[in-house]
């Protein structure tokens, strides 16, 4: 009966706490979360759970965190400690009780901006499997962070506290998230900003870390609340959550496995005609973006003309397996026809790759001084359709009488100032025009 008492006192003290007003603010933040950057992981159901996990753990747990250490150390702040530990059978069920308080506040915020999320996806992208395990991680986050809240609060009740709790946690999980070769940032696995797009997480490695958040998150608490008067067997049930906590942490710092940063490729790619004679090859997981690309290699195509090296053959960056041919990074999971387009036509104005063997020369006798691949880029883009202005005006109007030629005289200009850019002693031809500028 005492028991059941503390538990209605901590309830009431917590309904009653100034932070209740983080809760609006928690679940505000994963709704926002749910929609930010969309263009970096809607359509992908792995990059979908990755971006929940990078807002889990860079913003959903130190809020909760904050939430958990103001309530923790409400009551000795007000001088109502004496009666919760007067009312209640022993500390640890008061904490407890707490914790499961604050995860049944935040868990419904993560639980929408999940719901949210994963609807996005499904409407984009809906072949594939949900990445269960990174779900159940996220959730353990959130456990994890409101543990570290409510035994930092309770050991630590001032006011300024639960603010630097927050601030070490945002900080440290930005830390972990940029350092993709640590081992020990298993132990506060924020990975949205080291993963391959097509990571995924080993089935042990998943279990590791969700047994380490919980039974790491119940080993503060229970280690908190030590107050001398233990019952034998209240402290052999601590002393096993501590060491399933140390084995979990061990586990994960030792682990031999490979880290979980990128997925071998596989080596059957998808790949289907594209029109006039080209293939491309594209993720089994990206084969709703087939349309698109198809689309954007048809106008490279008609900006390209009968330019050497357009590639008959483009496989997505990254495809093992797909042979000869043009490699192009997709980087959004919801790309655009016209970015896609030139991303196909700069291959074939490198042709040897991105790097220029002495730099990118200019025009310097033109009223706007401006690199040959400027030229290049924006009459092959209006060629394809695509916008090709430059801002300068000298360079547009250049360009402009420049599209006003023959086709077939075009493409023998472009033919020898794409292969003048591999030479760093050939200058780019001068162009059929009465006024076109020199090249150094």
């Amino acid at each position: 009966m005492r028991a059941l008492t503390g538990l209605r006192i901590v309830w009431v003290r917590a309904r009653r706490s100034p932070a209740l007003a983080g809760i609006p603010l928690l679940w505000g933040a994963s709704v926002w979360l749910a929609f930010q950057h969309q263009q970096n992981w809607l359509g992908r159901w792995i990059n979908t759970g990755l971006a929940l996990n990078s807002a889990a753990g860079a913003v959903l747990c130190p809020l909760t965190a904050v939430i958990a250490a103001w309530l923790a150390g409400d009551a000795r702040r007000a001088g109502h400690a004496v009666l919760e530990d007067g009312a209640a059978r022993g500390r640890s069920a008061r904490l407890l009780s707490l914790l499961a308080t604050v995860c049944l506040w935040a868990l419904p915020g993560y639980a929408v901006m999940t719901a949210l999320a994963f609807w996005q996806t499904a409407q984009v992208n809906p072949a594939g499997e949900l990445p269960w395990d990174l779900l159940a991680l996220n959730a353990a986050f959130l456990v994890f962070g409101a543990a570290i809240g409510i035994a930092v609060g309770s050991l630590w009740p001032r006011k300024l506290v639960p603010v630097a709790l927050g601030a070490a946690l945002y900080f440290g999980g930005a830390l972990v998230a940029y350092d993709g070769r640590s081992r020990s940032g298993l132990l506060y696995p924020v990975f949205g900003e080291r993963w391959d797009p097509a990571g995924f997480l080993p089935g042990d490695l998943a279990a590791g870390i969700v047994c380490w958040l919980l039974l790491g998150g119940l080993s503060l608490i229970v280690v908190s609340s030590l107050d001398g008067a233990q019952h034998w067997g209240g402290m052999l049930l601590r002393g096993l959550v501590v060491a399933g906590a140390v084995a979990s942490a061990v586990f994960l710092v030792t682990y031999s496995g490979p880290i979980p940063v990128k997925r071998t490729p596989p080596t059957a790619p998808a790949c289907a005609p594209a029109g006039q004679g080209g293939t491309v090859c594209l993720w089994p997981s990206d084969e709703y973006l087939r349309p698109l690309v198809t689309s954007a290699y048809t106008k490279a195509r008609q900006g390209a003309g009968t330019l050497k090296g357009f590639p008959v053959r483009l496989f997505q960056y990254g495809l093992a397996g797909a042979g000869p041919g043009a490699s192009v990074h997709i980087g959004d999971a919801m790309p655009t026809v016209s970015g896609l387009t030139q991303s196909i036509l700069e291959t074939v104005v490198s042709r040897e790759g991105d790097r220029l063997p002495c730099g990118d020369r200019l025009y310097p006798e033109s009223a706007d001084a401006a690199p040959i691949t400027f030229y290049i880029h924006s009459i092959l883009a209006l060629r394809a359709g695509l916008p090709g202005g430059t801002g300068w005006r000298g360079l547009d109007r250049d360009i402009e009488k420049f599209m006003r030629l023959d086709t077939a005289v075009q493409d023998r200009w472009l033919e020898a100032a794409i292969d003048s850019l591999g030479s760093c002693d050939r200058a780019a031809p001068k162009a059929p025009l009465p006024d076109w500028p020199r090249t150094r």
